[in-house]
């Protein structure tokens, strides 16, 4: 990405990682950290596994991570933070999930 512009995509079948990644951060939210509780797995493969890009649906943003603002614009709006994804974490930006 080389546009301190965000970027909208549709969330497809490559980015159930990042949908797991959320849904894992969701259940330890507020620190990241912690142990998953016994009912974690269940809802992992009804949330996660069972998710379909087709039926479901859901959209990625990419933020440069000094895009305070937009950032903070789409948490208002039901973004959900999911973190740096590997490709472009060095880049610093941020990935933001919408699922509806």
């Amino acid at each position: 990405m080389t546009t301190e512009s965000p970027v909208f995509r549709v969330a497809t079948e490559a980015d159930r990682e990042v949908i797991r990644r959320l849904h894992a951060l969701t259940e330890l939210w507020p620190d990241g950290e912690g142990e998953l509780s016994d009912e974690f797995m269940e809802d992992d493969v009804r949330y996660v596994d069972q998710w379909s890009p087709e039926r479901d649906g859901a959209l990625i943003v990419e933020i440069d991570g000094a895009n305070e603002r937009a950032y903070r614009s789409y948490l208002a709006v039901g973004f959900e933070f999911v973190a740096a994804i590997p490709e472009t974490e060095a880049a610093g930006y941020r990935t933001m999930l919408y699922r509806f």
